[in-house]
This record gives structure tokens, C-alpha cells and sequence, in this order.
């Protein structure tokens, strides 16, 4: 999709770093298996509960890349990513608010179907403001 493209440039300035690259190419491919979703799709949403104030201003000026917020204390802005993350995992993987790191063991048969949420409003949304960052 046209978002799509513009999307990945846009983070694509957020760091060179091979591993940074590959969170990308992951997100991409993540939004093809989910059907690149339309931004219309309220399934495909990502909670905005405890989500940073700078997204929602974001998103209420349009969505322009090159209008980017400031984000004040970059330490606090790093706190409400981080609280707002691991609010949206699926409970096995984080059993309180301030657990972190997060769990990364495979457990079999649980889902993800909590995070797996694809085009504009899904796991974009917690790309886009770690490029502000």
C-alpha cells in the first residue's frame, strides 16, 4: 500500500544500524501476513491506553513525517514508550507494568493476537515515535 512505502522511508531515517533494518523488514513483512489492513480496521488498532501524548498529537495534525513534535524529555519520553509497550503485550509475556525486560521465551500454544495488528494504526504506531526518539 502508498502508506506503506512512505511509512518505511520514514523509519528507514531512523538509524542505519543492521538491526534497526531488520525490525523494519520484520514490520513489513508482519503487515503483509496480516493483509495490510486498512486504517479503517478497528481490529488492527493498537491500544492507546498509557500510549505517549506526542503519537495522538501526531496523528491529530495529520500524520505529516516531517512534522515531528518536540518531545521534551527524551527520558520521560523513553518511560511512556516503555510503559505503554509493555501494556499492549499479551498478559503471559508481562505480568505487571514495570516488568522489564520483557519475557522472550517461546511458550508454546500462547497467542499474540494482542499485538498482531497490522496497517497504519498497528505495530506502526510503535515504530514511528522510536525514530523521534
Amino acid at each position: 500500500p502508498e502508506w506503506m512505502a512512505a511509512a518505511r522511508s520514514f523509519l528507514e531515517t531512523g538509524s542505519s544500524a543492521k538491526e534497526w533494518l531488520d525490525i523494519i523488514e520484520k514490520w513489513a513483512t508482519c503487515d503483509c501476513l496480516l493483509g495490510h489492513p486498512p486504517a479503517t480496521d478497528h481490529k488492527h488498532w493498537m491500544t492507546t491506553v498509557k500510549h505517549p501524548e506526542k503519537i495522538c498529537l501526531w496523528i491529530q495534525r495529520g500524520r505529516k513525517y516531517t512534522d515531528v513534535l518536540p518531545l521534551g524529555s527524551t527520558l520521560m519520553f523513553g518511560r511512556s514508550w516503555r510503559q505503554w509497550w509493555v501494556t499492549v503485550q499479551p498478559a503471559w509475556r508481562a505480568k505487571t507494568e514495570n516488568q522489564w525486560p520483557l519475557k522472550r521465551d517461546d511458550v508454546d500454544g500462547e497467542q499474540w493476537k494482542d499485538i498482531a495488528k497490522g496497517g497504519a494504526n498497528g505495530l506502526f504506531m510503535v515504530l514511528l515515535p522510536l525514530v523521534w526518539w
